[in-house]
């Protein structure tokens, strides 16, 4: 976080947006957790969501959803760092050196299962039954049940903010949700009711505009 002037000038909306999350939830004020947020900021640091939102507030508001849901810290840390592999210079070895196997771990996890996701979307497999139950057999074959949370957590929020896509996106994002990763949390045996509830009640509004 010492690295430049850059990263001077992006503090102050670090500093408030973890003292928001502080407000919202008690786990934010763990240093393992706050550690992960300022290691997410400097991952995602310039990147934006379609929303115009920086994208650290999306890694923050995917935490919140699992420490809602009663997730322990290290679930929390992974929730924060979940794309880094993916999306900036962090390596599986840089997050195992930075905050142990279980979270390196858990975001490799859900890097696989971000694969797997892509592959469905370019086969169109939330329209085909068969091929989707393969792929939700897949998923909780290749990956911690926690991965999948995590996943899923990313996936809701990713939800709320559909407003900010084309209604022909928000159609197929809506489909993929509540076709392949909603049966994930039933499959999984999951703390998600509130989850599927919002995934549903998000694709009705879209089907029916």
């Amino acid at each position: 976080m010492e690295d430049g002037f850059g990263v001077d000038k992006r503090k102050p909306y670090a500093r408030d947006l973890l003292r928001r999350a502080q407000l919202r939830h008690e786990i934010f004020k763990d240093e393992y957790v706050i550690k992960a947020f300022y290691e997410a900021e400097k991952a995602h640091r310039g990147q934006m969501r379609a929303s115009g939102d920086p994208y650290l507030q999306h890694c923050v508001e995917t935490a919140m959803l699992l420490a809602n849901i009663g997730a322990n810290s290290t679930v929390v840390v992974a929730g924060l760092l979940r794309d880094t592999m993916d999306d900036s210079f962090m390596s599986y070895d840089y997050i195992l050196r930075n905050f142990g196997a279980g979270v390196a771990d858990l975001v490799e996890g859900v890097s696989k299962l971000s694969q797997l996701s892509k592959l469905a979307r370019d086969n169109n497999t939330a329209c085909k039954t068969v091929e989707a139950d393969r792929l939700h057999t897949m998923f909780l074959a290749m990956a911690d049940a926690r991965a999948v949370l995590i996943k899923l957590a990313d996936r809701l929020h990713n939800m709320k903010m559909l407003y900010a896509l084309s209604p022909v996106k928000q159609q197929r994002f809506a489909k993929e949700s509540l076709e392949i990763f909603a049966p994930l949390a039933n499959l999984a045996s999951m703390r998600c009711n509130d989850m599927l509830l919002v995934i549903g009640e998000i694709d009705f509004k879209i089907s029916m505009s």
